[in-house]
């Protein structure tokens, strides 16, 4: 995650997950007890029910996901600072475009749909 909250990158992904949402399938009963295993607030619970996630809207953080969980702390430590270090970038971390993907069933290999460039204007008008 970068060291700082952006609201532009939260905005931007609060639309694409508005824009998107008719392609998602809604949470499965699995998938929502799995998602309650870890502490939710009320609030959270909200958006899993409207968006199949918990973390949107003000509980988004921008963030990308290198792994699975990793339960021995040792491993996990040393990934965390191995993956600090590869994704040190100094200068400002530009996103030119957004691209959309395709799970055909849980687990399943992503498959590239669409790229979106940004331009500038509203990615999706």
């Amino acid at each position: 995650r970068p060291g700082a909250d952006n609201p532009a990158i939260n905005a931007l992904a609060l639309q694409c997950v508005s824009h998107f949402d008719h392609f998602r399938a809604p949470p499965s009963e699995q998938e929502i007890q799995r998602r309650r295993q870890h502490p939710l607030s009320e609030r959270q619970l909200g958006l899993l029910q409207k968006w199949g996630y918990p973390y949107t809207d003000e509980e988004f953080r921008f963030h990308l996901t290198l792994s699975d969980a990793i339960d021995d702390h040792r491993i996990a430590d040393a990934f965390y600072r191995a993956a600090v270090q590869y994704f040190d970038i100094p200068e400002v971390m530009r996103i030119s475009e957004i691209a959309l993907f395709f799970e055909a069933t849980a687990g399943a290999d992503f498959r590239l749909l669409r790229r979106y460039p940004l331009t500038g204007k509203k990615p999706f008008e």
